[in-house]
C-alpha cells in the first residue's frame, strides 16, 4: 500500500471535510538565563488536521516575532528563547490559518 501524497491529505482536509478545526491553546513564559523561554501548547477539539498557525510574540515598541505552531494531528508546541519578555502572546493574528481558536484553562 503506498503512503498518501501531500496533495492527498490537503483534499481529504479541506475540500472534502466541511468542519473548521477548533484549536485550543495556551502559554508559559519562565525566565532562563536573562532570557525568556515560551512555550505554547495546542489541542484541536474534534479534529487532527495538519496545521501551521502563527504565534506572536508583542514586545514594547510594537515590534512583534512570529514562528509556527505546527500540528500534525490532535495536539502540537512550540518554544522559542526570546531576547525579552513579551507583552502579549496570540496565535492566528492575521488568521492566516483556518481554524477557530479558544484558550485553554
Amino acid at each position: 500500500m503506498c503512503e498518501r501524497s501531500g496533495l492527498s491529505r490537503f483534499w481529504d482536509q479541506w475540500i472534502y471535510r466541511t468542519e473548521i478545526p477548533v484549536v485550543w491553546w495556551k502559554h508559559e513564559l519562565a525566565e532562563k538565563d536573562g532570557k525568556w523561554l515560551l512555550r505554547v501548547n495546542a489541542s484541536q477539539d474534534g479534529t487532527s488536521f495538519k496545521l501551521w498557525i502563527p504565534v506572536y510574540a508583542h514586545f514594547s515598541g510594537g515590534r512583534t516575532l512570529a514562528r509556527p505552531l505546527v500540528m500534525d494531528g490532535p495536539s502540537g508546541s512550540l518554544q522559542i528563547l526570546l531576547p525579552e519578555k513579551p507583552e502579549s502572546v496570540s496565535l492566528n493574528d492575521g488568521w492566516e490559518s483556518l481554524v477557530r481558536v479558544g484558550l485553554a484553562e
